[in-house]
This record gives C-alpha cells, structure tokens and sequence, in this order.
C-alpha cells in the first residue's frame, strides 16, 4: 500500500532533505519515510504538470519545489498557501504510483487538509481519475462532512451513467464513533430505493448549530 500521511504538508519546506531521510529513518514515523521516497521519485520522474485542481502549473528545478500562477508569478511551495503544500505532494506523488502501477491499495489520510470545500470536492474527482488507472482499492480517512456527502453524488453519477462516478457496490463508508466502535453508513434512499451514505449523524454539528442560532431570538 502507498501511504499518504496528513503530514505530508512537511514536505514542501524540506524538498531538499528528502534523499537524507533514509539516514535517519529510526526517528522518523515509516509512513512518512516511505511516502517521502515515493514523492522524490514523483518530483524527478516529471519536474513540470498542470495542476487544474488549484489552477497553478508544479515546477521542479534545482532540487526546488515552484508553482507558476495565471499572471506568470512564481513562487516557492514552501511560500504558498498550506492548502497547495497539503495538495500538491499528494497529486504528484499519486499520479506518479498509479500511472507506474506500483501499488495494490492506497490509502490517503485527510484529503480535505486546508482546502477550501469546493477545492475538496475538485480533489476527489482526480483522485477517482487515478485510482481507475488500475484494479485497485482506495482507502479514505477523512473529518470532512463535503467529502462524505459528496460521495452521495459520485454514486448518482453512476446510477444516471455519468462521468467521475462510483458503483456504490464497490464502497464502504464507515463511522467511527469516540467509544471506538464503527458504525455502517451505507443505506438505501427510501424514495429512489438506491444505495446512498447515510450522512445524517454526520451533519449534527450543524443542526445543533442551526438550532441554537433559531432558539437566540
């Protein structure tokens, strides 16, 4: 499995430590060192790609991480926004193991990391794309409430044979409750009868929210 740790925001302010990490992997968590190779290979295997996700074009050059805004500026990874260093090492690194067929399984933690939501959901579509280069299975850890209720729409996408969607027997969706326990979230939409993520525990945040907001008169 490829590992992608939330930690992998790191990585754009240490591009040029990545090769010495093996020299000190005993203190290093093994994710983060297995991820840090295969984001080195990503950054040498293609130094220049258009990223639609953010709209900025990746450029490696000089052991050095940039990107290339609309008006032309350039600018260093490691000064941008925390959403770009979250995203970009993710997209590289993920582009570079599907499109080589390194990997079985993928497994992603928090994708959403800085992101603003509709950035999110643009994320998760160019996840889908890469994953579907080969039979394998992806693994989502995730604490956004867009990711999950976004889900409900890929599934539509398939049902309604759309572009981007997922065949909602091929998914899992799981809750992890603070006790430790897990809790189903696939169910069936009592109007349509189709398999959807039952997203209504996730959303009590909010409802509470809403009601203490309507009960302040």
């Amino acid at each position: 499995s490829l590992y992608v740790p939330a930690e992998r925001i790191m990585y754009a302010s240490f591009t040029k430590l990545l090769p010495a990490l093996n020299l000190v992997n005993e203190s290093i968590s093994k994710n983060l060192l297995y991820f840090s190779v295969d984001y080195n290979n990503a950054t040498s295997w293609k130094n220049r790609a258009t990223l639609p996700v953010l709209g900025v074009e990746y450029v490696h050059e000089k052991d050095e991480d940039y990107i290339l805004t609309d008006n032309g500026k350039q600018l260093l990874l490691k000064s941008a926004s925390s959403g770009m260093q979250s995203c970009i090492p993710l997209l590289l690194t993920l582009d570079y193991a599907t499109e080589k067929k390194q990997y079985y399984s993928y497994v992603i933690e928090e994708p959403e990391c800085n992101l603003f939501p509709e950035n999110q959901l643009r994320l998760m579509d160019v996840i889908l794309q890469y994953i579907s280069r080969s039979s394998c299975s992806l693994t989502i850890t995730t604490h956004s409430p867009y990711i999950i209720n976004y889900l409900n729409l890929m599934v539509r996408r398939f049902y309604r044979g759309k572009d981007n969607g997922i065949n909602p027997e091929q998914l899992t969706a799981y809750y992890v409750t603070e006790d430790g326990g897990v809790t189903d979230l696939m169910a069936i939409d009592n109007v349509t009868h189709e398999n959807i993520v039952n997203t209504i525990d996730l959303s009590e945040a909010m409802a509470n929210i809403y009601s203490e907001y309507s009960s302040l008169r």
